[in-house]
């Protein structure tokens, strides 16, 4: 069985019912190391109509090791236990979770020097995190298929998740074909994509056709169709 693990709710953005951004900070546990590309299984204390304990898991969009802080973001949506109790924890409460767990992060060894992510929906966070494990070097641009509904962050805060000096970001909404932004896209880089299934199978199949490799391929899939359910909630 998994480790138990508990977190501090230090800072809060959003009100309650709204997308909420939580920052984190680890409450013991001095052997864990965050990092980013990682996601945590949340417990949330609720039980479903089976008597189960509801568990959602999310990704760390950003980290702060030396500070042992980590952040989440959730929106609130229907039939979305998890999301809701996210949505509703205050400065001070405190977050039980497993993990962190996940391999979504840049390889050793890689040696492209652009990355192209493409962020569907509530990937954006698995993107930011996969993000932040990038080498400031290179260049980063960013396709950013958001939910007509409402996102989970700002532009500005995406930014500032991101390490790269070298940072394009592209603002579409999730129900436009992301084909259509790969005419004239550079096939030498390494293609990162996080969020619905279907989606990312599509897009990676484009990519390739058009000769991109595996070892340039890599994603997180969140969901498998355009129900935006909690994040991960097929794990």
């Amino acid at each position: 069985m998994a480790e138990m693990r508990q977190a501090k709710v230090i800072a809060r953005l959003g009100a309650e019912g709204e997308a909420a951004t939580l920052a984190l900070e680890l409450d013991g546990h001095p052997e864990l190391v965050l990092k980013g590309g990682k996601y945590i299984i949340v417990h949330t204390g609720l039980e479903n109509a089976e008597g189960k304990i509801i568990k959602r898991a999310y990704s760390l969009f950003a980290v702060k090791p030396v500070a042992r802080q980590f952040f989440l973001a959730a929106v609130p949506v229907s039939n979305g236990a998890a999301s809701h109790y996210l949505a509703s924890l205050q400065t001070g409460d405190t977050l039980r979770f497993s993990g962190p767990w996940g391999r979504f992060h840049w390889p050793d060894g890689a040696q492209e020097t652009r990355v192209i992510a493409l962020a569907f929906g509530s990937g954006i966070t698995g993107i930011l995190g996969y993000l932040g494990t990038v080498p400031v070097d290179v260049a980063v641009e960013l396709y950013w298929y958001e939910d007509p509904n409402g996102g989970l962050l700002n532009e500005t805060m995406v930014q500032e998740c991101t390490a790269s000096g070298n940072l394009t970001i592209h603002v579409r909404s999730l129900l436009e074909d992301p084909l259509e932004d790969f005419q004239g896209i550079n096939l030498t880089s390494r293609f990162v994509a996080a969020g619905e299934g279907q989606r990312i199978d599509r897009s990676f199949a484009f990519l390739r056709e058009q000769g991109v490799t595996d070892e340039q391929l890599q994603s997180e899939i969140f969901y498998r169709d355009q129900d935006l359910s909690d994040a991960k909630a097929d794990r």
